[in-house]
């Protein structure tokens, strides 16, 4: 769905989805995961916001995670508990190297990370 809208009216329209959710989100606990989400998303990226910039990135990724938690509790085509996301899904190594030979990886694509379960619902490659 695409939607025009500034962000403090996209919030608006977010919230009053909780009232009654869109997808599989109808009722237990999808339901319950997509309020409590959307929540958590709203703040997070309401405070990254406002903060400075070593706190920002931390903020807005944890703010993209609940909203990757809200859309896996929505999504027609997870069926089951395939839903409930499990852990980031990507990992990164050698912090001690300099910063261009950090390494960042994705879980398997059978995990339930949030990263590649999202990239998979959204038909976009890992």
């Amino acid at each position: 769905m695409y939607m025009k809208a500034e962000p403090d009216e996209a919030w608006e329209k977010l919230r009053a989805s909780r009232a009654n959710p869109p997808g599989k989100a109808g009722g237990g606990a999808r339901r319950k995961t997509y309020a409590a989400a959307l929540e958590q998303a709203e703040q997070m990226f309401r405070a990254a916001a406002v903060v400075g910039p070593a706190t920002r990135p931390l903020q807005a990724f944890y703010g993209l995670s609940q909203a990757g938690r809200a859309i896996a509790a929505v999504a027609v085509d997870l069926k089951g508990e395939d839903w409930r996301l499990d852990g980031h899904g990507i990992r990164a190594s050698g912090f001690d190297k300099p910063f261009a030979d950090i390494e960042i990886r994705t879980d398997p694509a059978t995990s339930r990370g949030s990263f590649v379960r999202l990239s998979q619902l959204l038909d976009s490659p890992v």
